[in-house]
């Protein structure tokens, strides 16, 4: 998955809103709370927005995790440890 791809308005960075989307794209379902705690487990910045090798962190950390069934619950699987 590309971050550019995944940059919806451009910015150079992803927000909640671009992951959440690229989540869905992979046919995962985070809630915006998950989401916001996958932000902030690699340090988004003030805005909540991530760059590039954070992004390639949280999507390491989602495909390397056991698999799930499309559309399961991702708490136990998205959620820092």
């Amino acid at each position: 998955m590309r971050h550019d791809a995944q940059d919806a308005d451009g910015s150079g960075a992803i927000d909640a809103g671009e992951l959440g989307a690229a989540l869905k794209l992979l046919g995962l379902r985070a809630t915006p709370s998950e989401v916001a705690a996958m932000l902030d487990s690699v340090g988004s910045q003030a805005d909540g927005e991530i760059e590039y090798p954070q992004f390639v962190k949280i999507m390491t950390d989602v495909l390397t995790r056991p698999p799930v069934q499309v559309g399961a619950d991702l708490s136990p699987v998205l959620l820092p440890t």
